[in-house]
């Protein structure tokens, strides 16, 4: 098995179980309509958590003691 792929025996079964519990929870063979507000809340989920990986990338990281200055000069007050 190839080195980047490592992870496949152990994603392949928990999606397997992810999509089951979907078809349990929808129990119509042919509603298409349940999993659908499933989707848009995962994919909301999924933008929020990589926007906020791409914002916490590019902007400056603070240090300790600029945090410091900020909380004593600005929130104490």
């Amino acid at each position: 098995m190839p080195e980047d792929r490592k992870w496949d025996r152990f994603s392949f079964p928990v999606f397997r179980v992810m999509f089951l519990a979907m078809g349990a929870l929808c129990p119509g063979s042919h509603s298409a309509a349940c999993p659908v507000p499933l989707f848009w809340f995962l994919a909301k989920a999924l933008f929020l958590f990589l926007s906020s990986i791409w914002v916490r990338g590019t902007r400056h990281a603070f240090r300790y003691d600029q945090l410091m200055r900020f909380a004593l000069t600005f929130l104490f007050p």
